[in-house]
């Protein structure tokens, strides 16, 4: 596995880990902060309904009192149960449970689910004006259980969700910062390998001068490659990192040195200066003139003021080949020529200078690469 797959792996767990473990602790408390508010408010109906029948026991007509107040409780979702003593033989005032529960003489709250709904209940006692009733109270909190897991469920939700962005994020990340990565060593090792071999050739001794000329001249041709990827790399590099430094170039400067490296190469200026980062548009323009004069025996350049136009008459491009490049997709590596992130350098370039690039090919025009300027590329 690459490393830069093992190092997303890696990170993209961490980030689950804290997201589910954080999730996990804030929906934890939040329940917890409800549940104890819920509680709290039970405990002091529980009290309150006590003391009020306490109250009412010496009326006469205070049983049925105690009863209406019994039937207004149970309709706002608390069932009472009243007794005189703290045993099943002690008599009822009033019990509108809707199923048996047991005393334990202490005061006591627990949660209890039955039928699929929830209640938290209540056991405590009140002494008011020498009378001493012993209360049980049911309060359905089925909908505040339900909340609950429905947020549990949402939670849950929301995290994947968050992770899948975060994963998606990281892996395109990563991805993009590594994509030259792949092919470095591969770069890097045939030029060294060809550099190494005639190394070894001219040690053997005994050549003759044509011999000797021959393999001075290819070790010349490796070193500059060498040097051309180590150039790009660090170009890369700093368009990584987002910083470009804007100047006004003249024209004639960036062709002129151009025509030293692609002296067969028509070239056509129609505006003056540029503004943008030299080192940058150079990379850009060397790197899509290196394509097009690979890919056909005739290319061309074009300045103008809001575009920079290449052209080469080779063989058109694939369709699918040209919807990867212009969306700058990575190609499988069969099918790249070089080192495999000019390309992507291009867009790079482009994008740090607020314009987009754009591949059209076809049979009668040969390949056209254009990149559209709105913002700093000006006269």
């Amino acid at each position: 596995m690459q490393i830069w797959k093992k190092n997303f792996i890696v990170t993209f767990l961490l980030f689950v880990l804290i997201i589910n473990a954080g999730t996990f602790f804030l929906v934890a408390a939040v329940h917890r902060n409800e549940f104890q508010k819920e509680t709290d408010s039970a405990v002091m109906e529980a009290h309150n309904i006590g003391t009020a029948a306490a109250a009412l026991s010496g009326f006469e007509a205070g049983a049925g009192r105690t009863a209406q107040m019994g039937i207004k409780y149970r309709e706002n979702g608390t069932y009472i149960q009243i007794r005189e003593q703290d045993t099943e033989a002690g008599r009822e005032v009033i019990n509108m449970l809707p199923f048996q529960v047991e005393y334990t003489g202490e005061k006591r709250v627990w949660k209890q689910k039955i039928e699929g709904r929830c209640f938290l209940g209540i056991e405590n006692s009140v002494y008011d004006n020498g009378i001493k009733l012993y209360i049980l109270s049911l309060r359905d909190i089925t909908r505040l259980c339900r909340n609950q897991n429905s947020r549990i469920w949402g939670s849950a939700l929301a995290a994947l969700l968050l992770s899948d962005g975060i994963g998606m994020f990281l892996y395109t990340t990563m991805r993009r910062i590594y994509r030259p990565v792949n092919n470095i060593a591969h770069e890097l090792r045939t030029p060294l390998t060809n550099i190494q071999g005639y190394a070894q050739y001219l040690k053997a001794g005994k050549l003759n001068p044509e011999d000797i000329f021959f393999a001075g001249q290819q070790i010349e041709q490796d070193a500059r490659n060498l040097r051309d990827i180590v150039d790009k790399l660090l170009i890369m590099g700093s368009v990584r990192e987002g910083e470009i430094k804007t100047e006004s170039v003249s024209s004639d400067e960036l062709l002129t040195e151009l025509k030293k490296r692609y002296p067969t190469v028509r070239m056509n200026c129609r505006t003056e200066r540029i503004t943008g980062d030299k080192t940058l548009l150079l990379c850009l323009m060397d790197n899509l003139l290196s394509n097009a004069v690979r890919a056909g025996t005739q290319a061309e350049l074009t300045l103008e003021k809001h575009k920079i136009i290449v052209k080469n008459d080779g063989p058109p491009i694939d369709g699918r080949k040209l919807a990867a490049l212009n969306r700058d997709i990575r190609l499988a590596k069969n099918e790249v020529e070089g080192n495999g992130f000019g390309v992507s350098l291009c867009h790079e370039i482009a994008r740090l200078h607020k314009a987009r690039l754009k591949f059209e090919s076809d049979d009668r025009s040969g390949t056209v690469v254009t990149m559209y300027c709105s913002g700093a590329l000006k006269r």
